[in-house]
């Protein structure tokens, strides 16, 4: 609970949990039989599974924070934390752990829940130069595999039971299912995301989180600050519970790199690179000739590329004069040469800055020309199997940038929400409470099937939306949903429709979602539904065609307007064509499409009609 301490305007963390704790372990076959631990020992394993310890407080930047960073206690050190996992490949996985005090790490793993045939990995001194924190490499791990784990200090047991577990990925290359939540800024305060984790762990069943920058709110390079802040949002239950279990990936953006908007020529980013490297079990960090938090991960067939978008970055207000970055040479070279190198059937680039063009002053719209480069070879090399992540604007919203590339930009895990305007390339938009999203893709068939989830805390599941293969890949332009459609539309989508006809069928796979098999020009579509305003309306079929020519009529209200098909270059590429004006009363009404002649194999595929209000 929180509450106010008298004459400092200040606040702290108080832990009213009541500890009890048994000094005598029963049998555990890993440790030889029976075995008696001291009591601060197992009082601190105990502890840390029930509630976070109390706290002493840390001002930093704009925030006062009372992070539950624990009070040393006499006897040897204990674990601070919950353990951490970091990068999980198909053969190792990184756990990072966190001590009161020097203490040699080790880790026990198995497959199986007792941990009877455990092995132990020995892992780094924790000393005080790391605030005592490290990382156990565990290597030697079979692929999508489920493991138990302990935690040693000097040899003794350091969790209590149940012990937490894992999978590692698949073999790299491997066609299946993956689920990964994302999202960006924890917020000033450490209570403030505690309810999101929670939330994560009980909804969302991911294989992995990525963090997309503003992890804390330190805005400053002070290491004790830095630290402190981490340690504050890692105190609260849901955020161990999760990520003891689940991996995590994560990147910076100003506020957990140094103050608000800063960038490459911040002194002390430097101390701000070791703090971060010190506190996540990423795969890498940068490269030997250029320091940074970037990195690449593979997950199956999905591979993962990590941006840093500050330790390099030029100021965002700096003229453009053929030199201005954000990435730097040298990491802008790595992720094209690594893109290139990459045979991922989905390729993931996250980035703490938005990518749209109508982001704010501290985006990548600063570094226009750079992002023009980058996306210009994308299309020269043919990569249409892109997905871009950002964070940073305390909103969750989603954008087919350039009328090409989806963007999702995912946030506030725990700052106050932001409330943007609708814009251009913006087609989906959530700005209430505190959010995260959920990518699942889906590699087993070709093309993969990608689906988003935003999620509400406390709330849940507000939006799930599929996203057919032709707009992944910027054949089809993407369509504005929930608060963004505009009022008095109309949409009738193909998985609606009533068929009628031999051959004619809505076909469900995710990269379709169409109404096809259109051979035949007896067959015939129709959606009844109720008009909420009399007036005009505009009739936008959304059609696709490999060979186009066919005559089409669409009936409402005994009007009918005729259209020919046009050639899209492929039946799941499609065109939104704007067919004519209607006007209608209010009430039920019958819309029908009926071909009048075919050309080439078939009619056409239509995923949707769209009746728009006429001003």
């Amino acid at each position: 609970m929180r509450s106010d301490v008298p004459g400092t305007g200040k606040h702290r963390l108080a832990s009213g949990a009541l500890v009890r704790a048994c000094e005598r372990h029963p049998a555990d076959p890993m440790l030889g039989g029976s075995r008696t631990l001291p009591m601060q020992r197992s009082l601190a394993a105990l502890f840390l599974c029930l509630a976070p310890l109390a706290a002493r407080t840390a001002d930093f930047g704009t925030s006062t924070v009372a992070p539950e960073i624990a009070l040393p206690q006499p006897g040897p050190p204990y674990l601070q934390l919950a353990p951490m996992l970091g990068h999980v490949s198909a053969s190792e996985a990184r756990i990072w752990l966190k001590a009161t005090g020097p203490v040699k790490a080790s880790v026990l793993i198995g497959t199986t829940g007792d941990l009877g045939s455990a092995r132990e990995v020995a892992g780094p001194a924790l000393a005080a130069e790391s605030d005592f924190a490290g990382v156990v490499v565990v290597p030697e791990l079979k692929p999508a595999t489920r493991y138990f784990y302990s935690v040693l200090l000097d040899g003794q047991p350091a969790l209590a039971r149940p012990w937490p577990s894992f999978s590692t990925a698949p073999v790299e290359g491997t066609r299946g299912k993956l689920r990964f939540g994302f999202g960006s800024c924890a917020g000033k305060e450490p209570w403030l995301d505690a309810a999101t984790w929670a939330e994560v762990d009980a909804r969302a069943r991911v294989d992995l989180f990525l963090l997309l920058g503003d992890i804390h709110y330190a805005n400053t390079p002070d290491a004790p600050k830095q630290r402190a802040g981490f340690i504050a949002h890692r105190s609260y239950p849901g955020y161990g519970a999760l990520f003891k279990k689940v991996p995590v990936f994560a990147l910076w953006d100003d506020h957990d790199f140094g103050p608000n908007d800063s960038d490459g020529t911040f002194p002390g980013k430097e101390e701000s690179l070791k703090t971060f490297t010190e506190f996540f079990a990423n795969p890498a960090a940068g490269q030997p000739d250029d320091p940074g938090i970037y990195f690449k991960a593979t997950y199956g067939a999905v591979d993962f590329f990590m941006l840093d978008g500050r330790y390099h970055r030029s100021p965002n207000k700096a003229p453009e004069d053929g030199m201005k970055t954000m990435l730097g040479a040298k990491q802008l070279a790595w992720l094209k040469r690594e893109l290139l190198a990459s045979k991922a059937l989905v390729k993931v680039i996250g980035s703490g800055s938005e990518w749209q063009s109508d982001g704010s002053l501290d985006s990548w719209k600063s570094f226009r020309r750079e992002e023009d480069d980058l996306f210009a070879f994308l299309d020269e090399h043919g990569m249409k199997n892109v997905l871009l992540l950002s964070g940073d604007r305390h909103f969750t919203g989603a954008y087919q940038v350039r009328g090409r590339y989806l963007e999702v930009t995912s946030g506030p895990l725990g700052s106050p929400g932001g409330k943007p305007k609708p814009l251009p390339e913006m087609i989906l938009r959530h700005d209430t409470g505190r959010m995260f999203c959920v990518y699942e893709i889906d590699t087993v068939n070709q093309p993969p099937a990608v689906t988003l989830e935003v999620y509400q805390t406390g709330i849940g599941l507000v939006e799930k939306r599929a996203f057919p293969w032709d707009e992944i890949i910027g054949a089809t332009r993407m369509e504005r949903s929930g608060s963004l459609v505009p009022k008095g539309e109309i949409r009738l989508l193909a998985s609606a429709a009533q068929v009628h006809g031999e051959k004619l069928r809505y076909e469900p796979e995710p990269h379709k979602s169409t109404l096809g098999y259109w051979t035949q020009v007896g067959d015939w579509v129709s959606w009844t539904f109720n008009v909420p305003a009399a007036g005009k309306y505009e009739v936008d079929v959304l059609q696709g065609c490999n060979g186009g020519g066919s005559e089409v009529a669409v009936e409402i209200g005994g009007q009918t307007l005729t259209f020919t098909v046009e050639n899209t270059g492929h039946f799941q590429h499609f065109k939104a064509r704007t067919i004519g004006t209607v006007e209608l009363p209010v009430g039920p009404q019958t819309l029908a499409i009926r071909p009048k002649t075919k050309q080439g194999a078939a009619i056409m595929d239509c995923r949707r009609v769209l009746l728009r209000p006429v001003e």
